[in-house]
């Protein structure tokens, strides 16, 4: 009679605190991350990889697990969380002149042309050779928020919030930001912010 009792707690502590969490993030290499009921921060690394699914010639965002491996699908912000987008490392070349201009790396959903979150410029302007190397870094004060069902995309142009083509090419991109949930309820929005 006792094994019975000591299964059915079990089960029934299994099954609460399954039921209470009711979020996961999925991708990430095919892990699992529950989501808890209450505040939580998870940090995320976001790595470019070039995608149609971007205007503008932009890179597409894919997570990264703790292994150091890329999803083989883009990052979307899951339910019931919010992603702050909080650094940013990029770098890229020329392919033609445009001596005085300084490249900015901007990030915005994939599915908007006209606007973009976050905005990084590089170290330097650039010196006019006709294929000339950039690079740039920078850090957001309060972070860069993207809502759920996201899915984000870099690209590269020749000031900040330009959208237009410009003959420039990114090679590497890492996004560094935190997957927030906040208080729940059982009904949207399920923030209190």
């Amino acid at each position: 009679m006792k094994t019975f009792q000591m299964v059915a707690a079990i089960v029934a502590i299994v099954g609460a605190s399954s039921a209470s969490a009711g979020g996961w993030f999925s991708g990430q290499t095919s892990q699992y991350h529950l989501i808890p009921s209450v505040v939580d921060e998870q940090n995320l690394t976001l790595v470019a990889v070039s995608n149609s699914g971007c205007p503008n010639d932009g890179v597409m965002l894919f997570a990264v697990d703790e292994f150091g491996h890329r999803d083989s699908v883009p990052f979307v912000v899951p339910s019931q969380t919010v992603f702050l987008l909080t650094d940013a490392v990029f770098s890229g070349n020329t392919q033609a002149s445009f001596p005085g201009a300084t490249p900015a790396l901007n990030i915005g959903l994939a599915t908007s042309s006209t606007f973009y979150s976050a905005s990084f410029l590089a170290n330097r302007p650039l010196l006019g050779g006709a294929v000339e190397v950039f690079s740039g870094a920078g850090s957001l004060t309060s972070g860069a928020a993207f809502p759920v069902n996201s899915k984000l995309c870099a690209a590269i142009s020749l000031s900040p919030g330009n959208y237009g083509y410009a003959p420039l090419a990114l090679t590497n991109v890492v996004v560094h930001g935190i997957l927030k949930t906040d208080y729940r309820t059982n009904a949207p929005p399920y923030f209190s912010w």
